[in-house]
């Protein structure tokens, strides 16, 4: 089940930098890239679905070519731009 949270969690991230690619243009978005901000738990899930098959974490610092920061006060990972705007990838429904 973690795996395919993860995998769907990695698909959004993917279309919101696909977006802000279109948005911003390729030149200023690769000079103003977004960077990817994640809770621990979350970057634990990377280690173990990205390490090696004899289990051992790794460490990932990029995600769809876009750079990953632990930002511990999250509970999800979210997508930041240049700008400050933050990207929730899974937005809260309701109150």
């Amino acid at each position: 089940m973690r795996i395919m949270i993860l995998a769907t969690t990695l698909e959004k991230i993917d279309v919101f930098i696909t977006a802000l690619r279109v948005k911003q243009g390729d030149e200023d978005f690769a000079a103003r890239p977004p960077i990817i901000a994640a809770p621990q738990s979350w970057l634990d899930q990377l280690y173990v679905h990205f390490g090696p098959d004899d289990g051992e974490p790794v460490v990932v610092d990029q995600v769809h070519g876009v750079k990953v920061v632990l930002q511990a006060d999250l509970d999800e990972p979210c997508l930041i731009d240049a700008d400050g705007k933050v990207y929730r990838v899974h937005p809260k429904v309701g109150g």
